[in-house]
C-alpha cells in the first residue's frame, strides 16, 4: 500500500513539473521594467489599469494590446483568457509580429495547466509559428520557448 501511495505521489509530482508555468518574462515586454518590479503584483496591476485606459483610447493599436496582455498575464489573480483574447485581437490587426504569437503561445501553455478551457498543448502551434516567422534570437532562446517546445504535449 505504501509503495502504491509513494508511486502515485511521484507520478503526480512529475506531472506537476512537466506542466510548470513559465510566465512571460521581461524579454518580451517592449518597455523597461524597473529593478525589482518583475514579480511585483501591485506594479503589474497598476500597469494593467493604465494600459487598459490607453487601449480604450486606441483600441486598434496592436502593440498596446500586446503590452496589456503581458501586463495582465503577470497578475496572478486574473483569468488569462483575457490576455489571450487581447493577443487574438493584436494578431488580427497585425499578423506579422512573431512575438505576438510567441507570447500567446506561452500564455496558452501556462493557462492550460490551470483552466479547464485550455490545454497546455494549445500553446505549441503559436510557439512554432513564431519561430517560423523569424522570432528574434534573444527571444528564441527564452526558457519558456525552449521548455514548451520540449514538453511531451508539444511532440
Amino acid at each position: 500500500m505504501k509503495i502504491v501511495l509513494v508511486t502515485m505521489i511521484i507520478i503526480l509530482l512529475g506531472q506537476f513539473t512537466l506542466a510548470q508555468g513559465y510566465g512571460v518574462k521581461q524579454d518580451f515586454y517592449p518597455d523597461s521594467i524597473p529593478e525589482g518590479k518583475l514579480y511585483d503584483q501591485d506594479f503589474w496591476k497598476e500597469k494593467s489599469e493604465v494600459l487598459s485606459q490607453e487601449s480604450e483610447e486606441s483600441p486598434n493599436d496592436p502593440m498596446l494590446l500586446y503590452k496589456l496582455a503581458i501586463a495582465k498575464s503577470n497578475v496572478m489573480s486574473i483569468d488569462l483568457t483575457d490576455a489571450i483574447l487581447l493577443l487574438d485581437k493584436a494578431i488580427e490587426i497585425d499578423s506579422t509580429q512573431a512575438k505576438f504569437y510567441a507570447v500567446r503561445g506561452i500564455i496558452k501553455y501556462d493557462w492550460g495547466a490551470y483552466s479547464p478551457d485550455y490545454d497546455i498543448s494549445e500553446g505549441c502551434p503559436d510557439i512554432r509559428k513564431s519561430l517560423e516567422m523569424g522570432l528574434e534570437d534573444r527571444l528564441k532562446n527564452n526558457e519558456a520557448i525552449i521548455g514548451i517546445l520540449n514538453h511531451p504535449s508539444c511532440n
